[in-house]
């Protein structure tokens, strides 16, 4: 037979472990809110640039007028900023260095932007680690001509918000 004290050291250890547990679930889910909600402005922006950007009736494959707004919105918006052409190569990057131009970008988020026109997020891992991008249609007098995509950080805000939760 068990005797007490083993039984009670048994249920505070359990205790732990549960509570523990639980703090890293709570920690994660805080996370995904400030992440989906990071997002969610982001994505907000970006319907209201397509549609100012639609207004402007210049196809993705404009490079000097893309190249323009784009170095405007990433100066405006501290992202950075990627015009995407309708065969998914990427044909503007508002970054100096590392640029991207020329890639091919494989998504079903970025596919189903140029086919459909709906605003999307997904993790961008070839923009560096953490960074999560989000796709509005880059909209034209004839349609969707590309993709005007904003590439962020998103990952590494929603971590710095919850630690700084943790004192409470």
């Amino acid at each position: 037979m068990v005797s007490r004290s083993k039984t009670v050291a048994i249920l505070v250890a359990l205790s732990l472990i549960i509570i523990m547990s639980m703090g890293a679930i709570e920690t994660r889910l805080i996370q995904n809110h400030f992440l989906e909600s990071s997002a969610e402005q982001v994505k907000l922006s970006a319907e209201q640039l397509a549609n100012a950007i639609a207004d402007l009736k210049v196809p993705a494959e404009d490079n000097e007028t893309c190249q323009e707004v784009a170095a405007w919105i990433g100066y405006n918006t501290g992202m950075r900023v990627l015009i995407i052409g309708p065969d998914n190569t990427i044909v503007v990057d508002s970054s100096g260095e590392e640029s991207l131009v020329g890639e091919v970008i494989e998504s079903k988020m970025l596919k189903s932007t140029i086919e459909t026109g709906e605003i999307n997020s997904f993790d961008f891992p070839l923009a560096g680690q953490d960074e999560v991008a989000i796709s509005a249609p880059w909209q034209t007098g004839d349609g969707i001509s590309g993709s005007l995509v904003m590439v962020g950080p998103l990952k590494d805000f929603a971590r710095d918000a919850t630690n700084q939760l943790k004192p409470f």
